[in-house]
């Protein structure tokens, strides 16, 4: 990848990364995992801590070192995936309004889609993908899937039903 994700944090938000430097740590092992042949990484955190907006920040990088990466980011409902991704697209153009504003001769791609589903520069498959845990993903492929907050508070984390769906979210719709 051309630039480390570590320096694409300090680029991008460099105020919120240096008041939590444990991120950068992550951001390393991010870029680790995604140039090994590993297949699943968890990164478990407090809340409030960073988890998301490390996640938005690496789909957004990922997209930026190769414009034909398929992400998929799932989440508990269908609004915060479409938050998440409706973030990862505002990042990923920001970061060429950044470029231009330093003086770079850059073009900025464009967008097509909608929120929860969208493409760079009309690529044939969509580059990024949100969906609710038990969504449908049918028809479309991801090289990287991200699960993010898939539960809205304690009473579903602790729930058997809502572990079960989240299994069988995992199995049968992302594995499967």
């Amino acid at each position: 990848m051309s630039n480390s994700f570590r320096n694409y944090l300090r680029i991008t938000d460099r105020s919120f990364y240096d008041k939590r430097p444990i991120l950068y740590d992550v951001a390393d092992k991010i870029e680790s995992f995604m140039q090994s042949d590993a297949k699943v990484m968890n990164i478990s955190m407090p809340p409030r801590f960073g988890k998301s907006k490390i996640a938005t920040a690496a789909s957004a990088w990922m997209l930026l070192n190769d414009d034909k990466k398929r992400i998929l980011r799932a989440s508990y409902s269908d609004a915060l995936a479409r938050t998440f991704s409706r973030q990862v697209c505002d990042q990923y153009l920001n970061f060429y309004y950044l470029l231009q504003k330093k003086g770079c001769s850059v073009r900025v791609p464009k967008i097509y889609g909608t929120q929860n589903y969208w493409s760079i520069d009309k690529n044939q498959q969509k580059n990024h993908i949100g969906v609710s845990i038990g969504g449908s993903i049918t028809g479309f492929g991801a090289d990287i899937a991200i699960i993010d907050d898939t539960v809205k508070d304690l009473i579903q984390a602790t729930s058997a039903a809502i572990d079960n769906q989240l299994n069988i979210f995992l199995q049968s719709v992302l594995i499967g």
